[in-house]
């Protein structure tokens, strides 16, 4: 029998105000959030922080082992290189699903 696993599901919430966005994530009840503020409107930080919380949160979903396998072994510099591409797939993915 073919036991399919499953990430845990990332939970997010948002407060955002005139001059900062706050940002809250968990994947359950129970757990202790990661709390994060960026400045309002900047949807690259968004994207960044996003793409940074489901990495840690969602290690064995493919796009996390995308990232580790491309960018994993890199220098700091090439692993914020990933990050952003990571968001950027999230992105699209985000997109796919909805459309």
């Amino acid at each position: 029998m073919n036991q399919a696993t499953s990430s845990p599901t990332l939970y997010l919430a948002f407060e955002l105000g005139q001059k900062q966005w706050r940002l809250g994530f968990t994947v359950g009840l129970g757990q202790p959030p990661r709390e994060r503020t960026i400045p309002a409107g900047n949807l690259t930080a968004l994207q960044r922080e996003i793409a940074l919380a489901r990495k840690r949160y969602q290690p064995e979903s493919a796009l996390s082992q995308w990232y580790w396998q491309r960018f994993g072994n890199g220098s700091k510099r090439q692993r914020k290189i990933g990050i952003v591409a990571l968001a950027r797939k999230l992105l699209i993915a985000l997109w796919r699903y909805l459309t």
